[in-house]
């Protein structure tokens, strides 16, 4: 049910949104981490290259300041949910797919969605 709620929180926000581009970064996950310095919560993850794959992955759709990570900050609907699922991809070695959307606060491009295969 809360994943429900999220994903419709996640459709009503972008439908809002509609001045932000959207584009998707798939592959497999590099690093992630989660930061909780208690000022600014966020979790941030990096896409392997698939056309190689010792670099990050570049989708940066709305010219973010920064680019080769995407965040999720704390106050996302599904912030706890996209913690397990990244969690759950990385440890299956999964193709992840991150719907990346706008900036977040800290200058890297923002993901509102996550899945992986």
């Amino acid at each position: 049910m809360k994943k429900l709620m999220s994903f419709a929180c996640m459709a009503f926000c972008l439908t809002m949104a509609s001045s932000v581009s959207a584009e998707e970064a798939k592959g497999e996950i590099n690093t992630f981490w989660v930061n909780t310095n208690g000022t600014s919560n966020f979790v941030m993850v990096s896409i392997k290259d698939p056309n190689n794959t010792s670099e990050n992955l570049q989708v940066n759709p709305d010219s973010c300041p920064q680019s080769g990570y995407f965040a999720l900050e704390s106050n996302s609907p599904f912030y706890d949910s996209a913690i397990s699922t990244l969690l759950t991809a990385k440890a299956m070695v999964a193709t992840t797919t991150l719907n990346v959307t706008g900036c977040s606060n800290n200058g890297y491009p923002s993901f509102n969605n996550v899945d992986f295969q």
